[in-house]
């Protein structure tokens, strides 16, 4: 009788499951519906974005390129490669390095990095997870707004060998690293040496400068030799956050057209440069989408523990009863 009604308890609630997991998967994308949900391999693309007009929130700086001249496909925001979009509001994009580079006769290579974004565009570089670091043994980096270059910040890297420089320490000696001001859209990375490298050229001949999301970066003394990453121009990724509007909830609310919260489930959250739309507690998926596409329930967690332990329990019933089944094989046959 217990094992029966186990295994009913399992098949009342599998469906439930299936149906949870059902959602879960449908609400992950994030796209619009008849819309492309990805842009090559690896890079989901959820609304407000979208690739072409019919498929992103109307804003022209939410819709974005998919480049198939490569293999696989990239997706593109203007000139910016995009590696990850999270509904969370931040956004990240492939930037390149700046550099100044020497070898005995002088000076062999050397460039500034701009990056900018869009001035109407309710995005800024993330000033809590991207960093602006240097590395060089004979450096001082620079990062300062297109309009006003008195307005800098920065950092400097000196060191007189090797020996002095330590693997995953970015605090002056062979790398540096400052944190960059909330709310900037556009800005200039510079590097330059103090002796053109004629000191460490030996075991240094070049300085970087970059933005990076701290996340994913680490440095290490091979740095500061030649053909690392930063030598041979490999981009590094910067983080972005992202607002739907430059408006605060209580604005955006006034017009039910243009407020951009749409699903039945969603709620709306003010930030320093706009609002931003979440589901609600219980709820996941896509909070700018209505119905099947916006924020859908999740089974509990207590059904699914019961679900599990009742499978568990159904299953170690079985396996008694096979046992005892082979013990009784055995006798009649004794």
């Amino acid at each position: 009788m217990a094992c029966r009604q186990q295994y009913l308890l399992l098949l009342q609630l599998t469906p439930l499951i299936w149906l949870a997991l059902a959602a879960a998967a449908a609400a992950a994308s994030g796209a619009k519906s008849d819309c492309p949900q990805s842009c090559g391999n690896n890079v989901s693309i959820p609304f407000p974005f979208g690739i072409g007009d019919e498929c992103h929130i109307g804003e022209p700086w939410f819709n974005l390129s998919c480049n198939d001249s490569f293999n696989p496909a990239k997706p593109f925001w203007g000139d910016l490669e995009i590696l990850n979009i999270s509904l969370q509001g931040q956004l990240t994009f492939s930037s390149p390095v700046a550099k100044d580079c020497y070898n005995r006769s002088g000076e062999t290579e050397g460039y500034d990095v701009s990056i900018e974004l869009d001035d109407d565009a309710p995005f800024t570089l993330s000033s809590t997870r991207t960093i602006f670091a240097a590395i060089g043994c004979d450096s001082q980096a620079y990062i300062y707004p297109f309009i006003d270059r008195n307005d800098a910040t920065g950092c400097l890297s000196t060191c007189q060998g090797m020996g002095m420089v330590e693997n995953k320490s970015c605090s002056g000696i062979g790398c540096c690293q400052a944190s960059i001001p909330s709310g900037v859209k556009n800005l200039v990375m510079r590097v330059r040496s103090f002796y053109n490298h004629s000191k460490v050229l030996d075991f240094n001949p070049c300085s970087y400068a970059f933005l990076i999301d701290k996340d994913h970066f680490e440095f290490s003394v091979d740095d500061l030799s030649v053909n690392t990453r930063y030598e041979r121009d490999e981009p590094v990724q910067v983080v972005l956050d992202w607002t739907i509007a430059n408006q605060t909830c209580e604005t955006a609310r006034r017009d039910a057209k243009t407020f951009a919260c749409k699903s039945e489930n969603s709620l709306c959250n003010d930030t320093d440069h706009g609002y931003r739309c979440y589901c609600r507690g219980g709820y996941r998926g896509n909070p700018y989408l209505n119905g099947g596409d916006g924020c859908v329930g999740m089974i509990s967690t207590n059904a699914m523990k019961m679900s599990t332990v009742a499978e568990k329990k159904y299953v170690k019933t079985q396996m008694e009863v096979i046992t005892a089944s082979a013990a009784l094989t055995n006798l009649w046959h004794i």
